[in-house]
């Protein structure tokens, strides 16, 4: 099987399981279970884009570094407008940058049913379930629109 078809299914699979994540942390409002459902939809986002990046190298559109952060850049300039939105890749952004805080974050806490991230340079960030929904629900449009896109 081609390799973006692959991530294709992974990003799939990983719906399913991000759908029983967000039930599950409404229910218990447990901060281990939104930071992994966090983590799940930034797998997700990952695997639809590497998708796209491999798509576009097999059909000779685009080539492939192997530095993460450059093929991002390619995706970012290059590709993203013939796959998603503007306000689309803005909340990829968003996904990714949250990701990274909360990887790097030297404190995080629970407010009022939100987390709060720091960030290294002493900002906060606010992480609620909605915003896991809205979050989910942007990654579930992004995947139908590129397989949409790739399946032509």
């Amino acid at each position: 099987m081609e390799f973006y078809k692959s991530n294709l299914q992974k990003a799939e699979e990983n719906l399913k399981k991000i759908d029983n994540l967000i039930v599950l942390a409404q229910v218990s409002r447990n901060k281990k279970l939104m930071l992994l459902t966090l983590e799940e939809i930034e797998k997700t986002i990952k695997s639809c884009i590497s998708s796209i990046l491999h798509y576009e190298y097999l059909t000779k559109r685009a080539k492939l570094s192997k530095n993460p952060e450059t093929n991002f850049k390619t995706f970012e300039e290059r590709l993203s407008k013939d796959y998603i939105s503007k306000q689309e890749l803005i909340i990829i952004k968003e996904i990714l940058n949250i990701t990274k805080n909360h990887r790097k974050s030297p404190m995080e806490f629970v407010k009022q049913e939100e987390i709060i991230i720091m960030s290294e340079n002493q900002e906060f960030v606010k992480l609620s379930i909605q915003k896991l929904t809205n979050f989910t629900t942007t990654t579930k449009v992004i995947l139908r629109k590129i397989n949409e896109k790739i399946k032509r």
